[in-house]
């Protein structure tokens, strides 16, 4: 799953960086105003997350050998190897809980 038909990396990154120009002048006239910086921080990182779902949730690149180890194509696991591998990949890049 990925942005919808049409959207690419590039504009979903200008219009990030769009919010955060209005948000940081807006923080500048309200300082003290920590909930302002925490939803830029919160913007950030759901970008940063939604750019690395594809590559993470695409199991087709893992190594055979892997795919065997997690049962994956064995009717009685597969499904149940294929959660694990995901959440091991999950994990691999950084996400904090599963």
């Amino acid at each position: 799953m990925g942005p919808p038909y049409g959207v690419t990396a590039a504009p979903q990154r200008k219009n990030l960086e769009l919010i955060a120009k209005l948000n940081s002048a807006h923080a500048a006239h309200h300082l003290g105003y920590d909930e302002l910086s925490a939803r830029i921080d919160n913007y950030e990182l759901a970008f940063r997350m939604q750019m690395q779902v594809p590559e993470v949730i695409d199991l087709s690149k893992e190594d055979e050998r892997m795919k065997g180890l997690y049962g994956i194509g064995k009717d009685a696991a597969n499904s149940f190897g294929r959660k694990y591998l995901l959440a091991r990949n999950l994990v691999k890049k950084g996400l904090r809980f599963v």
